[in-house]
């Protein structure tokens, strides 16, 4: 699988942006986008913040999310996947 796109704004912000690998590619990129574009991360910082992927009935946790709402995701009966830290898979 491959992605790659190009995006700009009214705020004066240009992207290009892309990758190839695997399944969470799609919401990797799509995460990194939204924390620039809708939070106005820098691209280093969006780059480096924990994500989440879907995959089947399990969801993906990247290390440095916040363990209390992983909890609750648990408790409302997720199958939450927690990973230690920053990960290749995402």
């Amino acid at each position: 699988m491959k992605a790659q796109g190009v995006g700009g704004g009214g705020r004066g912000y240009r992207m290009v942006f892309g990758s190839g690998g695997w399944n969470g590619l799609r919401s990797s990129i799509v995460q990194v986008v939204v924390s620039v574009v809708d939070h106005g991360m820098s691209v280093a910082d969006a780059v480096t913040h924990p994500r989440v992927h879907v995959e089947g009935d399990r969801l993906d946790c990247e290390g440095g999310l916040d363990p209390t709402e992983l909890d609750r995701l648990e408790s409302w009966g997720e199958n939450v996947n927690r990973f230690e830290g920053l990960n290749l898979y995402f």
